[in-house]
């Protein structure tokens, strides 16, 4: 098993390697976008939620900005779903 990872659990820094390789496997092809959602429209915020990782999250005097990690192809349904 060439892609094999040998690590000991007893090593914090060996579990914290191995961490970070699975995040970033499964972090590949993703993107950060901001997404605003007007205070009008707050139930999408659990939406955004649910379908991608809000890495900051700020209050405007209209609404919420929210900088979100997610995969191409969900950004664009959450675009959709935050057009009036």
């Amino acid at each position: 098993f060439p892609e094999a990872i040998l690590l000991s659990t007893k090593d914090p820094a060996q579990v914290a390697e191995l961490h970070k390789t699975l995040v970033g496997f499964f972090e590949q092809g993703m993107q950060e976008e901001e997404i605003f959602v007007p205070y009008t429209a707050q139930k999408l915020v659990g939406a955004i939620r649910a379908q991608a990782t809000v890495l900051n999250e700020r209050h405007g005097e209209d609404g919420t900005f929210l900088l979100v990690r997610a995969s191409s192809l969900t950004l664009q349904g959450l675009r959709k779903a935050n057009t009036p």
